[in-house]
């Protein structure tokens, strides 16, 4: 369990006038008291070491790399089977490609890691045949070869013809790699990781194969003769009523991409989607802003400052009954005016009260305080 912490604070220029006491909700690698978590699967996280990825039992929060930062994720599914074995006849090799199970040390610990040999020609792969409906797509796997030999992946429907990614060069450590692209209509089609565009013989090993919907590629799936499906995240925290009529939360978030609709950062409700206070990265520009929705009615919005991703960043969410301000990275706070009634709980990483607008990144440390600290407070607490 996380103590509260007693931390003080300068109200004005005049120096320290109180101590407050801070919730402490994430930090440390764990979860404060009372906050809540769950999950309707296992899930994949970067254990401490940065390197090694390790299982996550259902219900139970993933604390991500050396950082050790919550993991907040909407619902995705590994479209691919069998996608650390691929020995199964679901994956086929052609022109001049072959496969080899050689039970590699992979990146999860397992030695489930495999070998493709390339032939002579750039079009030389292992694929795997699949319906996809419309819609964006994102295609990932694990690489690795000692003289950093390039691959690529390969993404067909008729439609759509062959869509290629660039070269991607490996190194001599295992990396994830990705590939986004777009398919106009449904149909039949294959997906494949192919040989360099020059073609040539050589060979790469692999390892944990996915494709999900999307336009990033989320944590890994594991999947055997079947699709799989992580489910949603869900931290949760109860606001008291002090609570609720005042508070501050400060954070340390990290987006690893940016989607196409904005990402929830934090979102205090009253359970349902009329009533809301919430903090997003903004589809509309790279920036962390503040906005409400009373009784069903969207209020004003306002941009506290860009973020970039893959970069960590400190923000803030501070409220009381006459308004509410963000800031972010330090910058000059900005405010809305007083927003929704009846707000009873914070959900973490999301937007609406309906799991919309997942954050698909990371959370912590996260500290709650029981007032609406001024802006100076806010630019000194989400300084970098």
């Amino acid at each position: 369990m996380i103590a509260n912490s007693p931390v003080a604070h300068a109200y004005d220029a005049g120096g320290p006038l109180g101590v407050v006491s801070a919730d402490t909700l994430i930090g440390g690698g764990a979860l404060g008291p009372g906050v809540a978590f769950s999950r309707a699967s296992s899930g994949r996280a970067l254990g401490a070491d940065g390197a090694t990825l390790q299982a996550v039992a259902a219900d139970m929060p993933r604390f991500h790399g050396t950082a050790r930062r919550l993991l907040v994720e909407g619902q995705r599914q590994n479209l691919l089977l069998w996608s650390q074995d691929l020995a199964q006849a679901s994956w086929a090799v052609s022109n001049g490609a072959a496969k080899s199970a050689t039970a590699l040390a992979a990146p999860d610990g397992t030695g489930s890691g495999a070998t493709i040999a390339f032939g002579s020609l750039s079009r030389s792969q292992m694929s795997q045949s699949l319906g996809l409906a419309s819609g964006t797509y994102t295609a990932s796997v694990w690489a690795r070869e000692a003289g950093g030999r390039p691959f690529r992946f390969k993404a067909y429907t008729p439609d759509m013809g062959d869509a290629y990614s660039p070269d991607l060069a490996t190194t001599p450590e295992w990396r994830r790699y990705s590939f986004t692209f777009a398919v106009p209509s449904a149909q039949a089609g294959n997906v494949a990781v192919a040989n360099r565009g020059a073609g040539g013989v050589g060979s790469v090993e692999v390892w944990g194969v996915q494709l999900e919907q999307g336009a990033f590629a989320s944590s890994y799936v594991p999947t055997t003769g079947a699709a799989a499906t992580r489910a949603p995240d869900l931290a949760s925290y109860p606001l008291s009523s002090a609570q609720a009529q005042a508070g501050t939360l400060v954070g340390t978030f990290l987006l690893p991409a940016f989607a196409p609709l904005s990402q929830g950062l934090l979102l205090l409700d009253d359970g349902t989607a009329a009533n809301r206070l919430i903090l997003s990265r903004s589809s509309a520009a790279s920036a962390v802003r503040i906005a409400s929705v009373a009784g069903g009615v969207a209020g004003p919005a306002a941009d506290a400052g860009p973020v970039s991703a893959g970069v960590p960043f400190r923000a803030a969410l501070t409220w009381d009954g006459s308004g509410a301000s963000a800031a972010v990275a330090g910058g000059a706070p900005v405010s809305v005016a007083a927003g929704p009634a009846g707000l009873s709980r914070l959900l973490m990483g999301y937007a609406g009260a309906n799991l919309a607008e997942p954050m698909f990144g990371e959370v912590g440390p996260l500290t709650l305080y029981p007032v609406r600290l001024p802006d100076a407070q806010l630019q000194a607490l989400t300084s970098n």
